[in-house]
């Protein structure tokens, strides 16, 4: 039997068709592939393009602190070849372009240079096989710095996004060196010369001294040294007890016994005479010296006041042939403080030098550019003031009949006053040697607990002073291996290092 097309039919069965849901996902799935690979493919190509990018960032960083640092050697601009060099060696993922860099010679005219042909030793290619990158070389030239920036653009080839139409992703860049030819630089030197600086300055020198004093008579209370002193006390004539001569400053001078303050003038001593050979343009290194108390006179009525004030020993001036003899008599007058009556002792006023000496800082300058400014403290450390203010609350305190003796460390707020002027803070941390209870009761029950290092090495005392120096290459402590030249000689270079990345 024959089948008949009826209208009808066909209607019906167009109608379940267009009802029916089945292999839909197939069709969705088809219609969506394509999409979906092209997404997959963008992210691998665009973290191939990130690769490169970053790739290229690192080479233009590198290449512009090489073009400042041939320029602070020469004095004049770099070779471009050599920037060339640096950035063709790692474009080898991206298209080649041009080939030529523009320098500023230091009279401000553009010249162009040719650069050698090829990329990490290999042939220049063709424009459509990867190669090297196009950038822009500009280097400017001032009369005491060199400032170098690179820029660049890459064409990264694309792999999946060329079924879409694209066949480069675009990468660009710029790295900005600058550095100074010779950076003038100002040196606060904020020196300790309080009576806790007469402490025997290495351990030899400490055993010495507790042997040459053992018998003597104590300068201080005139009662007879059992067990001897590992101080150096300096008392002044008029103030030594009946029937002592000398005190044990002499007796450490008269048999050869370096305390820290010997110690600490010979290593300022030594720095000037390195900024002097370092210097290379006029005025480049200027030092002021100043030191925590003002000498007294042999008068014990000259020195009725506790806190004496810092002392000026030589203003800031330039290190030079004709100043450098000057000022190395100036660093060898230091004296040790006193050690006044009763033991008033507020002469270790650290937060006091460093106010005094923020005042010394100049809001002007001479120099053909600015100079840095450091404040350089040199100090145990420790505090040693009378402040009368609730001291029942302050640990460790000592009352006397005169006030409050407070030990103390820096306080922060001083430090951050100097560094909001732009200046920076430097610390030579002088730890003071370890005191039995029987050498020195005094010191083993006030001082020892702010200077005993925990497991880190750190203690109270030293942990203030790192975080009143500017950064951790301004903190140096001396110890074993690392005496008070090294430390300040590390600052000095530390405070030269100038050449940067500025973007």
């Amino acid at each position: 039997m024959k089948s008949t097309f009826k209208f009808s039919n066909a209607l019906a069965l167009l109608t379940r068709f267009g009802k029916d849901r089945r292999g839909n996902f197939g069709i969705i799935f088809g219609m969506a592939l394509l999409p979906m690979l092209g997404f997959v493919g963008m992210a691998i190509d665009y973290t191939r393009a990130t690769e490169v990018k970053n790739s290229l960032n690192a080479a233009a960083d590198a290449a512009a602190l090489a073009a400042v640092a041939q320029s602070r050697s020469t004095k004049l601009p770099a070779d471009p070849s050599h920037v060339w060099g640096i950035m063709n060696g790692a474009s080898r993922d991206s298209q080649f372009i041009n080939a030529s860099a523009s320098v500023k010679n230091p009279n401000g005219n553009p010249t162009t240079a040719a650069m050698p042909a090829g990329g990490g030793g290999g042939a220049c290619v063709a424009p459509s096989t990867p190669g090297a990158v196009p950038f822009d070389f500009t280097q400017c030239m001032q009369a005491n710095s060199s400032t170098a920036q690179v820029q660049y653009t890459a064409e990264v080839p694309t792999i999946f996004m060329q079924v879409l139409g694209f066949h480069t992703m675009q990468v660009t860049g710029t790295a900005t060196a600058k550095s100074t030819f010779a950076t003038y630089l100002n040196f606060f030197m904020v020196l300790d010369n309080s009576p806790s600086m007469g402490l025997a300055g290495s351990p030899t020198d400490l055993a010495n001294m507790q042997t040459a004093t053992t018998g003597l008579k104590d300068p201080q209370s005139g009662g007879t040294d059992s067990m001897g002193c590992a101080f150096a006390c300096h008392v002044m004539p008029g103030n030594l007890p009946k029937g002592v001569t000398e005190d044990y400053y002499k007796v450490a001078k008269d048999n050869n016994i370096l305390t820290r303050i010997d110690y600490m003038k010979s290593a300022v001593t030594s720095l000037l005479n390195t900024a002097n050979t370092y210097t290379q343009i006029p005025n480049q290194f200027q030092f002021g010296l100043y030191s925590f108390n003002t000498p007294c006179t042999l008068s014990p009525s000259d020195c009725t006041t506790y806190n004496e004030g810092t002392a000026e020993v030589a203003p800031l001036q330039p290190v030079n042939a004709a100043n450098l003899p000057n000022m190395v008599n100036a660093v060898d007058g230091i004296d040790l403080a006193y050690t006044l009556p009763g033991n008033p002792d507020d002469q270790t006023d650290i937060d006091g030098g460093l106010t005094y000496v923020k005042g010394k800082i100049p809001s002007t300058y001479t120099t053909p550019s600015p100079p840095s400014n450091f404040v350089v403290l040199v100090s145990d450390g420790l505090q040693d003031k009378v402040d009368n203010s609730n001291c029942r609350n302050k640990k460790p305190a000592y009352a006397w009949p005169g006030g409050c003796r407070h030990i103390a460390t820096v306080t922060q707020s001083v430090c951050q006053a100097i560094k909001a002027t732009g200046a920076q803070v430097a610390v030579v941390y002088t730890p003071y040697l370890y005191i039995s209870q029987a050498e020195d009761s005094w010191t083993y029950t006030h001082v020892d607990p702010m200077t005993t290092t925990d497991a880190n090495g750190n203690s109270i005392d030293s942990t203030a002073l790192q975080s009143c120096a500017s950064s951790p290459g301004l903190f140096v402590a001396t110890g074993p291996g690392i005496s008070i030249g090294d430390a300040l000689n590390t600052i000095f270079k530390n405070a030269l290092a100038q050449t940067v990345l500025t973007k």
